[in-house]
Formats: C-alpha cells, sequence, structure tokens
C-alpha cells in the first residue's frame, strides 16, 4: 500500500507490519480466507495517514482523510515544538497560553477518548498545574478496568510525560505511529485537528517492541491560531 511518502507492506500469517520500513507489531496478522487475503482494516488505514468512521445503522465503515503528513507538519511543527517543550519543562503558565480558552485540554490515559469519562482541565486552571492539588478519575486501568484516581501531579508522571517524549526518536505529524489493539477515535471526536505523535518503538528487548510509548498531542484552529485541545498518551493494551 502507497500514499505519497506512506508505504505500508503486510505479510500473510505475520503480525509485523512494514511502514517505511520500519518494523511495527499488529494484534493480529492478515490471513488467507476462501482465497482472498484479509488486512487489518484499522491498522491499514491508520498506518496511511487516515481513519475509520463506523456508521452503525448502516453498518458501514467510512474511511476519512485529512492534511497530509507533509502539510500538516508544515502548519504544527513550529507550535508542536514549542508545546512539547512546555510539558517537559512543566511550564504550566506558557501550555495555559497554548492551550484552547474554549476548551482547556481533555487528557486521555489511552488512545481511545471517552468524553464521558475523560477529563478536561479548563484553560484557566491549566496554569496552576502541580499546585491543583484535586483528586480527578481520569479513566479505568486498561486490562484491570481499576479507576484511575490521581492527582494531576501523578497523572502527569505516569500518563503524560512517562518518557522522555522530547527526545522520541520518531514524530508523526496526521500519521498514527503507535499501533496497539486500543481503538484510536481521535478523528470522530476532533475531525479538523492535527495530531503530532512522539514515538518510542520500545526500550527493552526482550519485549520485543511490545513496550512501545507515545504521546499525541491534538491541536485544532481556534480564532486562526492552532491550540492545544487534547494530550493523549499511548501503549501497548491489552
Amino acid at each position: 500500500m502507497n500514499k505519497g511518502q506512506r508505504n505500508v507492506q503486510f505479510l500473510v500469517g505475520s503480525k509485523q507490519a512494514l511502514i517505511n520500513n520500519n518494523e511495527e507489531e499488529m494484534p493480529k496478522g492478515p490471513e488467507i480466507r476462501e482465497g482472498k487475503v484479509f488486512i487489518p482494516l484499522r491498522i491499514a488505514i491508520e498506518s496511511m495517514g487516515a481513519t475509520i468512521r463506523w456508521d452503525a445503522p448502516n453498518h458501514t465503515a467510512a474511511i476519512e482523510s485529512f492534511l497530509s503528513p507533509t502539510d500538516a507538519k508544515e502548519q504544527i511543527a513550529s507550535i508542536a515544538d514549542k508545546t512539547i517543550l512546555a510539558i517537559k519543562n512543566k511550564d504550566f503558565t506558557k501550555l495555559s497560553k497554548m492551550s484552547s480558552r474554549e476548551q482547556g485540554i481533555l487528557f486521555a490515559p489511552y488512545s481511545y477518548i471517552d468524553q464521558k469519562r475523560n477529563i478536561v482541565i479548563p484553560h484557566e486552571k491549566i496554569a496552576e498545574g502541580f499546585d491543583n492539588t484535586k483528586t480527578y478519575l481520569w479513566g479505568t486501568e486498561d486490562g484491570t478496568g481499576d479507576p484511575i484516581s490521581m492527582t494531576f501531579e501523578s497523572y502527569y508522571k505516569r500518563f503524560v510525560y512517562s518518557k522522555d517524549f522530547a527526545s522520541a526518536p520518531k514524530v508523526g505529524y496526521n500519521q498514527t505511529l503507535g499501533l496497539g489493539n486500543s481503538l484510536n477515535n481521535v478523528r470522530m471526536i476532533y475531525p479538523e485537528s492535527i495530531v503530532v505523535e512522539y514515538y518510542f518503538n520500545g526500550f527493552d528487548p526482550v519485549y520485543d517492541g511490545m513496550d512501545w510509548k507515545s504521546l499525541r498531542l491534538v491541536f485544532e484552529k481556534e480564532a486562526d491560531t492552532w491550540v492545544l485541545v487534547a494530550i493523549l498518551h499511548n501503549q501497548w493494551t491489552v
């Protein structure tokens, strides 16, 4: 599969996909059924820089595209660089100025956005940073379903800057780099956004890439300015 500079290769019977000559682990590989090759649709589409919207009433999947990685990078790279450094440096005053005045910032511990459960911190409270000692229910733990009940400081250390994402070896602009079981529904929630993903493809060789992590920053236009509307932590999920 090719789209612009994106090249994705699948091998029947293998969970390894070759995305721009980089091996990525998939939860399920392509299969042959009745003489036809079936590939994992969501991973294939997301790897090409698009997303899938499920139309339940009609039982159809709509493939939605958006700004190309090249165009997205041209528009957002400078803003994204300043934003990830503000997050790294815990400069919450600067982060507040980069955030949406209308929406604040939504925080999701995994790639799936649950608007009923994920916490949104209003624009005016972001500058408080770790001085905000309120305990929030941020969502639930993958696998166990246990509540993620933490202060902002504790959540930040585990589900925001859990690694030095400002130094991540791969950065994707409107590209999905981390491929896991958790549904990536960012386009359903923020259809006109630019998503910047800071990605580590693994840390311990014994896990063969299953311990990858990434941080996704979601930007939308507000009064002709790109502002931060969501911070999505991402990792392999059960």
